[in-house]
Formats: structure tokens, sequence, C-alpha cells
């Protein structure tokens, strides 16, 4: 299961990011050649780049580059590398999850409100929601990470990523 969510958000993060630079260019060319601007691409590219964001951060934190203090980390004793990550994957898990509480609140205030983005006419509460779930996604990943390290001797910095031995 674990794979296939990694296929998924590795395939959404590139067909985004290409996109991006697909209708970028066309706007550019349009723009350059013909003398107009397509009014819809500064509005799709920044719903891309917010999903690309809230994927992107969830996948960070399942292949184990997410940030880390590295330069502490680094100094610890195997045993002190171990409750670092502890603390870092509960702290990390319930920021995360408290942020994707907010988000929903928001995304609740901007459904009321009926706001929907000027080119598309997207409503903006259906793009924000992958804000919530890119939330809910990276701390359940922490949580499970958590489990990992209390479960085995090593130390792993995600669920696909184990510490390297010195």
């Amino acid at each position: 299961m674990t794979k296939l969510f990694r296929k998924i958000e590795r395939t959404t993060l590139a067909i985004c990011i290409l996109t991006i630079c697909f209708i970028s260019l066309i706007n550019v060319v349009c723009r350059s050649l013909f003398g107009f601007s397509l009014s819809f691409v500064e509005e799709l590219n920044q719903y891309l780049i917010i999903g690309t964001t809230f994927i992107g951060c969830a996948y960070g934190v399942r292949v184990g580059r997410h940030i880390r203090m590295s330069a502490i980390f680094d100094l610890l004793s195997q045993k002190n590398k171990k409750l670092f990550c502890f603390g870092m994957d509960l702290v990390c898990a319930s920021l995360f999850y408290y942020l994707a509480y907010l988000s929903v609140e928001y995304i609740l205030i901007v459904a009321k409100l009926g706001s929907v983005g000027p080119a598309l006419r997207v409503p903006k509460a259906l793009v924000y929601s992958i804000v919530p779930l890119g939330f809910f996604n990276s701390a359940t990943l922490y949580l499970l990470t958590f489990y990992k390290n209390l479960t085995h001797s090593e130390v792993y910095l995600s669920l696909e990523r184990k510490l390297e031995a010195p």
C-alpha cells in the first residue's frame, strides 16, 4: 500500500510540475508572438502550486527528506538519535494534525462564502481541500514512522528510510 501511495504522489507531483511548465510556455509564446495572454494560466498555476506544495510535503515525509536539524542530530549517539526521532515524529505529527484541523476550518469559511476563481470559476474550497489532505497524510506518516522506530531497533527517518550507519 505504501508503494502505491508513493507512486501516486510521485506521478501527481510530476504531472503538476510538467503542467505548470507547459502552460507557462504556451502563455509566453501566445504573449510574445500573438500579443495576448491566456487568462486562466496564472490561476491554474496557483492551484497546481498549492497541490504540489502539500502533496510534496507528504512525499517528503514519506521518503525522509524533511528538515530534521541535522547539525544537532549528527552529534548525538545512536540511542539519543532514536529518542530525538521519537520526539520529532510526535511533535511534527501533532503540528500537522493541528494544521489540518485549522485548514478544514478555513475551507469551511471559504465554502460558506462561495468563493470561486475569477477565470476558471472553480470553487476555491474544492482547490484548497488538498491542504488538509496533505497535512493529514504527513501527520499520519510521522505517526507511522514513530511506530516503526518503536518496534524496530534501527533508527528510521521515515517509513522508507533507515538512518545509515556511521
